[in-house]
């Protein structure tokens, strides 16, 4: 009876292993995750409008893959949902996000917000009395990219309008004091399609009530290691099990999409969580 205890622990450890092993190369790779948005309040004319949401690249270099199957989805916009660069980056034009950006050649309009690593980039800059962080900011808007600070932009199409914002947060938002709190309240129109871009998905709750229809966000790398059932393993606020940690979630009217994003910074590796392009499209109920 002991030995058949010690083989089925062995072949337990050796199936784990191979889990574990398997898991970390596919995860090498870029996936393409498609998700479908309908709604009443989506006009006729944004029907099939496609979004490609990039986030947490945070420096690395597939960008080659990543482009080729933007370009393969031609989407109408592409919108940047935070840690593109990593806080200790240093500004010049070799960091990928802008070759990226450069390698598109102005074929969609892209929108961009800060996440925790542009904010505290800037912060650091600021202590250190340096400008990595404004030369990298002027870079993109030089690059024709539309930084959402706090603003909203007006998506017009054949005279019907969806709206985009860009919430505008500090180092601050993300301590876990003020994880039940906003410091940017927004107000919007509800009689319009309204889309948030927020890098924080542990946020959800709030975004909910200010009355959004559809969240875009990053942050949690998809937990990084993602188990069979119990999926996010880690986040980046240091706590297990994540309640958001990739794919679609949904409060009442409101969904929001989060990315496991296309790069690491805190946690070097990835467990059955590939690099992930979300591509989103709009339906019109």
């Amino acid at each position: 009876m002991k030995k058949k205890m010690i083989i089925v622990f062995i072949m337990l450890i050796v199936l784990v292993a191979i889990y574990l092993i398997y898991g970390y190369f596919t995860s090498k790779k870029v996936v393409l995750s498609k998700y479908i948005i309908e709604s009443n309040k989506i006009p006729d004319s944004f029907n099939e409008f496609k979004i490609i949401q990039i986030s947490d690249l945070h420096d690395m270099k597939h960008i080659d893959e990543i482009y080729n199957n933007v370009i393969l989805e031609n989407p109408d916009i592409i919108v940047m949902t935070g840690d593109m660069i990593n806080f200790n980056s240093q500004f010049n034009n070799e960091l990928n996000v802008i070759k990226f950006i450069k390698k598109l050649e102005n074929k969609y309009p892209i929108y961009y917000i800060n996440g925790n690593h542009e904010l505290k980039l800037e912060e650091t800059d600021k202590k250190n009395n340096k400008n990595n962080y404004e030369k990298y900011k002027n870079e993109l808007i030089k690059n024709n990219v539309i930084m959402l600070d706090g603003e909203k932009i007006e998506i017009d199409k054949n005279g019907e309008k969806i709206y985009l914002y860009g919430l505008k947060e500090t180092p601050k938002d993300y301590l876990k004091k003020n994880k039940n709190n906003i410091s940017n309240k927004i107000e919007i129109d509800k009689t319009h399609f309204n889309i948030l871009l927020a890098h924080n998905p542990l946020k959800f709750e709030l975004y909910e009530k200010m009355g959004f229809n559809l969240v875009l966000s990053g942050h949690v790398h998809g937990g990084e290691i993602r188990m069979p059932f119990i999926k996010g393993v880690l986040s980046p606020d240091r706590t297990l099990f994540p309640k958001y940690s990739k794919g679609e979630y949904n409060i009442n009217d409101t969904k929001m999409i989060l990315s496991a994003g296309l790069g690491d910074k805190t946690f070097k590796f990835r467990i059955n969580n590939p690099y992930d392009l979300v591509c989103i499209t709009l339906r019109s109920k």
